[in-house]
């Protein structure tokens, strides 16, 4: 079984004229939903074996303040074609994920992410800002899997994890 965690990296700040878009850091709301978000992964017991994120600062970001709830041995991999990435790419990037890894997360933008979500499930997936889908697949291979249908195993949003703790 393939396990595929997707997440929309958290809020980004907007307050800096003149910055390019990729160098946007988080806001404070931002930084604070990173921690709860990975906190709840934790909780649930979702952990992947590869991460893989956009370039971008505000992606980095949100790694940065969940690393310390990721098993220290985690595989993390930048990626410059996440940014802002069609379907497409991101399909691509599956199919061509190693085969001996079985649960990876990817770390993104919208609205690629958001409609990638939507048809790998076959269901309206809109992602706000640090919202994790966890899909899963029977397949064995991801070259496979993303040719298949694949399963929402669950979806959570900062907003919704933050009022029930």
């Amino acid at each position: 079984m393939k396990t595929l965690v997707l997440m929309r990296h958290a809020k980004s700040d907007w307050n800096q004229p003149g910055l390019c878009d990729h160098d946007r850091p988080l806001n404070r709301r931002g930084q604070l939903a990173a921690p709860i978000m990975a906190q709840h992964l934790a909780s649930q017991g979702v952990f992947s074996d590869l991460i893989i994120s956009s370039s971008a600062v505000r992606v980095q970001e949100t790694i940065n303040l969940m690393r310390p709830f990721w098993a220290e041995d985690v595989e993390t991999r930048v990626n410059a074609e996440i940014y802002l990435a069609s379907p497409a790419v991101l399909h691509e990037l599956v199919a061509n994920l190693p085969l001996d890894r079985s649960k990876v997360m990817v770390v993104g933008h919208n609205p690629g992410l958001s409609n990638f979500a939507s048809r790998l499930s076959g269901k309206s997936i809109e992602m706000p800002t640090a919202a994790v889908a966890i899909l899963t697949c029977e397949s064995l291979t991801w070259a496979t899997a993303v040719q298949e249908p694949w399963k929402l195993q669950d979806f959570w949003k900062p907003k919704e994890i933050a009022t029930s703790q």
